[in-house]
């Protein structure tokens, strides 16, 4: 009976603490439901949106490609490089030719590039104005590049309009410009330029009469 007594004030006692409890809290419970999914809205991919930035980052990659590849290297390929980075004027543009395409001198029949030294010669007289130009050099980076063809089409231009030229070959290891005359005949040849810088023969002795009115040719000369 003692047991069975005390079981039933322990109970008592948490009928009462949980009436306390339930006067605190209230007697209400209270659930908040969550609410059921919306309507469907898509969040990737966004093809439009995606597109318009690979089109916006290639862009911006090849601007930075074109720009390193432009400034990565020294070398001037076009006129336009000639008058950016080394602010000079360019005074002509030859078009290169190929041997058996056209004639490379000016005054042989079917040449098509006289227009062209016309207008070189006029831009060279007016970048010396009031000083007329009596000595050019005409020279080129690396063989290949056409400067005898240049400096003989120069020369009979100039002989052309009445003047009295001295076209000099001064490449001694690979002239050319005899053949560009048609001298074939080695004797026609020596002595040249290295014969008179080694004092060998005089000036006169190596200046050479041309088919041409008025241009005169000194030969390379022996190779050193």
């Amino acid at each position: 009976k003692q047991r069975i007594r005390t079981r039933i004030l322990d109970y008592a006692e948490k009928i009462g603490e949980l009436q306390l409890l339930q006067a605190g809290l209230g007697t209400e419970q209270r659930f908040e439901g969550i609410a059921g999914p919306s309507a469907a809205t898509q969040t990737a991919p966004r093809l439009w949106l995606d597109l318009l930035l690979a089109s916006l980052a290639g862009l911006l990659l090849g601007y930075v490609g074109a720009f390193l590849a432009e400034n990565a290297t020294d070398r001037l390929n076009t006129s336009s490089d000639v008058a950016y980075r080394l602010r000079l004027t360019c005074l002509g543009s030859i078009p290169r030719c190929h041997p058996d395409a056209a004639p490379l001198r000016l005054d042989a029949p079917g040449c098509r590039q006289g227009e062209t030294y016309a207008r070189l010669c006029s831009n060279i007289r007016h970048a010396v104005p009031g000083n007329p130009e009596k000595r050019l050099l005409v020279a080129s980076a690396t063989s290949g590049e056409g400067r005898s063809a240049v400096a003989l089409n120069l020369a009979i231009r100039y002989a052309q309009e009445d003047h009295t030229v001295i076209l000099v070959d001064a490449d001694l290891r690979h002239p050319q410009i005899h053949g560009l005359l048609g001298i074939t005949d080695e004797k026609r040849l020596q002595p040249g330029l290295s014969e008179y810088l080694r004092g060998e023969a005089d000036f006169r002795g190596i200046i050479r009469e041309t088919a041409v009115p008025g241009l005169y040719f000194i030969p390379a000369g022996q190779a050193p």
